[in-house]
């Protein structure tokens, strides 16, 4: 189990690496007290349960990575992720278990205050997960991302939001293996303005459908897929 006691650690730690280990326990709320963490905050590849503390969103200067991912975790991603304003590297919380057992229909378990990190650069990886939610339009808001957006496999449902054609620094927007549905919007064509593309775009096994928009005839069949 990982100890409470390093929550008494507030001045002196700056970085948390807890990566690629066989804890199984919970993340102890009192994680949330190591004030001065700044550069990054991992425990990915562990199989830690439960949910994630709420607790965890007072490390607001945190500016590096937030990695959780291929664990064993549950519930609804905490809304308190919003507090995390000035992280710029990459926000980890795929392969877990993360979700919501049945569809909301007004809270997403995607909470609406990840629009608030603005200075996100990496990217920001969802997926795989059994998120069970819809996708936020304040994503749209995340306009410095020059990576990835991963929410592959992770039962998704109602349309794509037309602000994700904001986010034109995007390298990559992964949303395959969903339950997306309606029409793809036009404005995803405005993805292809990145300096780093050829990229991709992956709506592959949804259930969108009518045609593929004229906008986006000029990416080649390895920039859009979708089937």
């Amino acid at each position: 189990a990982i100890p409470t006691e390093l929550g008494s650690m507030s001045d002196l730690l700056l970085d948390f690496v807890l990566a690629s280990n066989k804890f199984s326990s919970s993340l102890p709320t009192e994680l949330g007290q190591m004030s001065k963490l700044t550069y990054g905050f991992r425990a990915e590849f562990n199989e830690l349960s439960s949910s994630i503390p709420t607790e965890l969103g007072r490390h607001s200067h945190l500016n590096g990575r937030l990695a959780l991912k291929s664990n064993l975790l549950s519930l609804a991603i905490p809304t308190e992720v919003g507090n995390f304003v000035r992280i710029r590297s990459n926000l980890e919380l795929g392969s877990n278990q993360l979700g919501l057992k049945e569809e909301a229909s007004k809270q997403p378990a995607v909470p609406t205050q990840l629009g608030r990190l603005s200075q996100l650069v990496d990217g920001l990886s969802l997926g795989p997960n059994s998120l069970n939610s819809f996708l936020p339009t304040e994503l749209g808001l995340l306009t410095e991302m020059d990576g990835a957006l991963f929410m592959a496999s992770s039962l998704l449902y109602r349309s794509i939001p037309t602000e994700l054609g904001t986010l034109t620094r995007l390298e990559s927007l992964e949303l395959s293996d969903n339950s997306l549905r309606s029409v793809i919007p036009t404005q995803l064509a405005q993805l292809s303005c990145s300096s780093t593309w050829p990229g991709y775009v992956d709506l592959s096994f949804n259930n969108l459908c009518g045609d593929v928009p004229t906008e986006l005839g000029y990416m080649t069949e390895q920039e859009l897929i979708s089937k």
